[in-house]
């Protein structure tokens, strides 16, 4: 379940360059509140700031998934098309068959930079993502631990009325500091 926990949002691997310290934390993990994290407002802007927060909001709502079990949130802030995002929803309410009890501070994010794209309503927002250790309890002695990690992740939104909605979720790949040349180019020149 560990695999597929991490791989639905590209965490299983840490990024060699983790955000500065003291950098702005746009996403709070002192989610989940009882019921979640309030209502999202019904107009949000289309602007980098109006994307920022949506994409913060989503990660309370992930945060307040990984906790409870409940992906309700989560799932209404996708797009049905957005695999990633159903994938890891089905991960959250995975970890928690069977009575388990799962605990973590769940992920911060630190915004890096906003490409709107205004003809196409579409947005692509590019996180630090900073997921913290989860643990996961199975009854007696059955202890599944996931280790925390650094990774860079775009969210590519799409406009739905007048707020947003994640259509999909990726791993930005890292530049390798020697050439300066992404996992992906070097691929390709082999």
């Amino acid at each position: 379940m560990g695999a597929l926990f991490l791989g639905a949002l590209g965490l299983g691997g840490c990024a060699e360059d983790p955000p500065q310290t003291g950098a702005k934390v746009d996403s709070r993990v002192d989610v989940p509140k009882p019921g979640g994290p309030p209502p999202i407002p019904k107009n949000m802007s289309m602007t980098e700031s109006g994307a920022k927060y949506f994409v913060g909001y989503w990660i309370d709502a992930y945060n307040y998934g990984l906790r409870t079990g409940r992906t309700k949130i989560v799932r209404g802030l996708s797009t049905p098309d957005c695999v990633a995002c159903a994938t890891l929803a089905d991960a959250m309410e995975a970890a928690h068959e069977g009575k388990a009890k799962v605990t973590s501070l769940g992920i911060e994010s630190v915004p890096m930079e906003v490409r709107m794209n205004k003809r196409e309503k579409t947005a692509q927002v590019k996180f630090f993502v900073i997921r913290y250790p989860v643990k996961i309890k199975r009854g007696k002695g059955q202890v599944e631990k996931i280790k925390p990690g650094v990774a860079p992740i775009r969210f590519t939104l799409v406009r739905h009325k007048r707020t947003w909605r994640v259509q999909s979720l990726e791993l930005v790949p890292v530049k390798d500091k020697r050439d300066g040349a992404t996992e992906k180019e070097r691929r390709r020149r082999r």
